[in-house]
């Protein structure tokens, strides 16, 4: 109306893509609120161009590793800053797992800190992590505590989509790939009908900038369920509660920057799931 107030902006923005590999472009969009901005200033880290004063820039960087970026904006009521450490995650254009055929236990915490990237979009309580309390081969794995957004906890209720991003690898002298693993869920539903989480894994050729259009494994409802119906955190017991899952890796993928991703959208009642023992056989020219 006539006697609008004018308010001073509160930063926010967000990657169109969490991933990318050295030397390729990730648009970054403006997403700021409460008042009109007048003028913006971004920094990336390690970045080209480092600063930018664009609204929605588009950026590549020049070291692999996860980068920090900062956007201030700023009108005549005043200004404010953001800043989001690991907003991308910049692959090199090596093999980051020591040779082309991953083989992973998830033994090492620190080799999963620096080379797979959990991405939790509710930004909640449940996420992917390490874990040496339960594993298929030995006693170590990683774990989504996916029971922790059930209903009767203090998350908002299930219905989370979390995310587990391999490290980038160079497939370009391989052949006839096939990855294999093993995975053990249970459900908190006492019903069929209640059983409603999926569980996929797409793969990328691009370090993660775009994925499959259609998941290499998909697994729904009752076929995703390896130990039954468990009230309390899901702890896998013994082999019986493990299942091993396979995919081939198509041609078009047998290249540099490729990455596999464990998506997992869960139910109304969900419990935890467990991955362990990646592993990628093929011929090496």
């Amino acid at each position: 109306d006539e006697n609008a107030l004018t308010c001073a902006p509160n930063a926010d923005f967000y990657a169109v893509t969490k991933f990318a590999c050295v030397d390729e472009d990730i648009d970054f969009r403006d997403n700021s609120t409460n008042g009109v901005v007048d003028s913006y200033l971004w920094t990336f880290q390690d970045g080209n161009p480092a600063t930018s004063t664009a609204q929605n820039p588009s950026v590549s960087f020049n070291s692999e590793g996860r980068k920090t970026i900062t956007l201030t904006v700023t009108n005549a009521q005043g200004s404010t800053t953001k800043t989001i450490e690991e907003c991308v995650v910049i692959a090199p254009i090596w093999s980051e797992t020591g040779g082309p055929l991953i083989q992973e236990g998830f033994d090492s915490p620190a080799n999963f800190y620096y080379h797979y990237v959990p991405v939790n979009h509710d930004n909640n309580m449940s996420t992917w992590r390490q874990t040496s309390s339960a594993g298929y081969s030995n006693n170590t794995s990683v774990v989504l505590n996916a029971i922790e957004m059930d209903v009767t906890n203090i998350d908002e209720g299930g219905y989370d989509i979390d995310e587990l991003v391999t490290p980038s690898m160079d497939l370009s002298n391989v052949d006839d790939a096939t990855v294999t693993f093993k995975y053990a869920y249970a459900t908190q539903s006492t019903d069929l009908a209640g059983i409603t989480d999926v569980f996929e894994v797409y793969i990328s050729n691009n370090c993660g900038q775009s994925w499959s259009a259609t998941p290499r494994v998909s697994l729904e409802g009752y076929d995703l369920v390896t130990a039954g119906s468990v009230s309390i955190p899901f702890v896998p017991g013994g082999a019986a509660d493990w299942r091993e899952e396979s995919f081939d890796i198509p041609s078009t993928y047998l290249r540099s920057g490729f990455r596999m991703m464990f998506a997992f959208r869960a139910g109304k009642y969900p419990n935890n799931l467990y991955i362990d023992d990646i592993n990628m056989t093929g011929t090496v020219s």
